[in-house]
């Protein structure tokens, strides 16, 4: 070098590292160097170099400048000094450029180099020999949307026609900018489209429905969508479809169908692979539309490597083709992918023949059930067994299923059916779910194993074991379902609609409340209830038929009382008040009570406690149509205040039902300080048929009352 201009050379760092220690060389190179070496500079950087290359236990590493570039742009920025092995924020841009938007750093002016964002954190940058890397500006037209290498284009659609047709490599966009726009992908193409973080949603509004077929992205050719977000609130046909005979990697992704009268997030009817850290989910909830977030068709084949599939109010997936979780040989993690239903997790119910589930990895979760088929133990990671167990996800509960080394348990229905006799259980863990086994008119009660100790979801198994199921015969059923007791079916009761309860076999019963409001029928089928020996059999302030069987008590107790709302009908029905010391059969305290069919009433109630076999008191009223009422030691009816109606006005007159009887020593057949109307049958009483009087009675009639038998007998005699 002819110069001896020493400001023309810099102070360099250089750091050697040696495997014995380390050692800091600081020198500067000036001119004075050369002189006394006898040395000119091209010599002097030759003989340090031999001198660091003399071995390889030493590496160079070096402090480096950024330049930045305005690249067709305008304005100034310093250059940004960066020490080795030490992390930096690039410095943001201040240059513009006018009609463009900037849209970063990259190591070529042309676009074609590595790529930065604006204030990306770096460290290290690859510089080679250079002490100084120029970063040039990026930009794109303020209306560019994607980008093929420097060519931009106005829509993705417009970018995705700019690739030809049996293209390769497959030839990368890029997204610049969120966008609303729904694109095709056609047969043929091979498209890589980078989201950089960006996001995709439909153009259309919530409630469009035309035309019918058009997701987000419907692909029909080879696809790859990566790092960024599609997003639907159409309720259409889902966001991301991959057509039959079309290829698609989803990585690193968000497809979110946010409607909940939308359809699924992804529906494959090719070849489909789901991997990075995707997250897939859904809300769709209509009755109309509502699919599982990721719908595999029987002509898909789809491969979740990793991420989560997640539906808030259906099925998270559904399988009918074939479908792969996780890597074989991959290691299990028991935590990705993860698939989450909101009711099953995993569906695979309507798989056809040959259609398979292979599970290498992951966990899934559902409320009602995680997985609802059985995968072939062939088609597991080796070593491994699908297990179950129930895990808290927020304030739910889930069901879930994923892969561990296991115990065996047996599950013995002991006369009745299961749908899977055989779980696994990992090894150290609990029983978790199970199935619930089946048995004609009983219900299931718990696992016990062969010593009759009991097992619960939560019961450690100590290892490979039989449990048997232990059945209760069941007392009460509405429709299909099976309940313990009477009570229960009654406590289930939580509506307005007319609900009917089956009595299955005679059974003492605790209080029967029928709240207000609720509208139930109580078919006895001919058995009987009683009390247990504390209350009244019903209490009720709601709407209550009691028909076909027999209701009985022998305790200080009535059997019946019908509060202010209640409206009770007792149909063909015998209630049998059979003890002394009972208080009365029906107790009405301004409700309304209707005595119907063949029924029988009858109350042996005697001393203090006692009271009428139909006790009728603020301003209640009973219908009697027809039955028998009947005190063995009382009057039949007492009408403290209400109305009691016998028979029933221009029903013509039958003077043998209703029968009223009051056998009690100087009792009647009815006390009447209410409104008493007399229109059928018969009305019987010891000291006379009626105390009181009669408010109205059958035109054409009148009653006439004579002593037969021992007993003061009125009826309606024509006039």
């Amino acid at each position: 070098m002819a110069t001896n201009d020493k400001n023309q050379y810099k102070s360099r760092t250089i750091r050697l590292y040696s495997k014995r220690k380390k050692i800091k060389l600081s020198f500067v190179l000036l001119i004075a160097v050369a002189i006394i070496i006898n040395l000119n500079i091209k010599n002097m950087f030759a003989f340090f170099t031999s001198m660091f290359s003399i071995t390889n236990e030493f590496s160079i590493e070096t402090d480096y400048t950024i330049h930045f570039d305005a690249n067709g742009g305008t304005g100034s920025m310093a250059d940004q000094p960066m020490s080795f092995n030490t992390p930096a924020n690039l410095y943001t841009n201040t240059f513009t450029n006018a009609g463009c938007v900037f849209n970063g750093w990259n190591t070529l002016a042309n676009g074609l180099g590595e790529h930065f964002t604006d204030g990306q954190l770096i460290t290290n940058m690859n510089i080679g020999s250079a002490s100084t890397i120029t970063l040039y500006a990026e930009w794109i037209s303020d209306g560019s949307v994607a980008r093929i290498g420097s060519t931009t284009y106005p829509t993705l659609q417009a970018a995705i026609d700019g690739v030809s047709t049996n293209n390769n490599p497959a030839v990368t966009i890029y997204l610049l900018k969120d966008i609303e726009e729904e694109v095709r992908i056609p047969t043929g193409k091979s498209v890589i489209i980078d989201l950089q973080n960006h996001t995709i949603i439909n153009d259309q509004t919530v409630n469009d429905q035309t035309p019918t077929t058009y997701p987000v992205i419907e692909n029909s050719g080879t696809l790859t969508i990566m790092n960024g977000t599609i997003s639907s609130n159409s309720k259409r046909d889902g966001v991301v479809n991959n057509k039959p005979g079309a290829t698609i990697t989803i990585t690193d992704m968000t497809i979110e169908m946010t409607n909940t009268n939308g359809k699924q997030a992804f529906y494959n009817e090719g070849t489909a692979t789901i991997s990075g850290n995707s997250n897939l989910s859904s809300v769709s909830a209509s009755s109309n539309n509502k699919r599982a977030t990721v719908q595999n068709t029987p002509n898909g084949t789809l491969t979740v490597l990793s991420g989560t599939i997640v539906s808030e109010s259906y099925i998270g997936l559904r399988n009918d083709g074939d479908l792969t979780l996780g890597e074989l040989g991959g290691g299990v993690s028991k935590t990705s992918p993860s698939i989450q239903g909101a009711t099953i997790g995993l569906d695979g119910s309507a798989m056809g023949a040959g259609k398979t589930i292979y599970f290498y990895d992951g966990i899934v979760k559902g409320k009602s059930n995680s997985i609802n088929v059985t995968i072939d133990p062939n088609n597991i990671e080796p070593t491994y067994d699908v297990c179950t167990a129930n895990q808290q996800v927020g304030t739910q509960t889930y069901k879930v299923a994923y892969l561990a080394q296991s115990y065996t348990v047996t599950l013995d229905p002991t006369g009745g059916t299961i749908s899977n006799s055989t779980i696994k259980v990992e090894i150290g863990n609990p029983l978790g779910p199970t199935p619930t086994p089946e048995k004609s008119g009983h219900i299931f009660s718990k696992w016990v194993d062969a010593n009759n100790v009991e097992y619960n979801a939560n019961t450690t198994i100590p290892g490979s074991m039989t449990l048997y199921a232990v059945w209760i015969e069941g007392e009460a059923r509405i429709g299909t379902k099976l309940y313990s007791t009477v009570k229960a079916a009654v406590d289930s009761v939580k509506t307005s609609n007319l609900t009917t309860i089956e009595v299955l076999r005679d059974s003492t019963t605790k209080a029967l409340k029928i709240d207000a409001g609720e509208n139930v029928i109580i078919e006895l089928n001919n058995h009987t209830l009683s009390n247990d020996g504390s209350v009244n059999i019903f209490q009720n302030s709601g709407t209550l038929t009691i028909q076909n069987g027999t209701l009985t008590s022998n305790i200080n107790q009535g059997i019946i009382n019908n509060n202010s709302t209640g409206n009770l009908t007792i149909d063909n029905c015998q209630i049998l008040a059979t003890s002394t010391s009972s208080r009365q059969g029906i107790y009405n305290t301004g409700g309304t009570v209707t005595i119907t069919g063949n029924s029988t009433l009858s109350s042996k109630a005697s001393g203090t406690n006692a009271r009428g076999t139909i006790q009728n008191l603020d301003s209640g009223t009973v219908y009697i149509r027809s039955g028998t009422i009947i005190s063995v030691n009382h009057s039949a009816i007492v009408n403290e205040s209400g109305t009691v109606e016998i028979g029933e006005e221009g029903g013509g007159v039958d003077t043998s039902s209703p029968e009223i009887i009051g056998q009690g020593t100087n009792k009647f057949g009815v006390e009447n300080a209410g409104t008493l109307n007399f229109y059928d049958g018969v009305i019987k009483g010891k000291s006379a048929a009626i105390s009181g009087s009669l408010s109205a009675w059958e035109s054409g009639y009148q009653k006439t009352e004579t002593l037969d038998s021992g007993y003061y007998t009125a009826i309606l005699t024509a006039i």
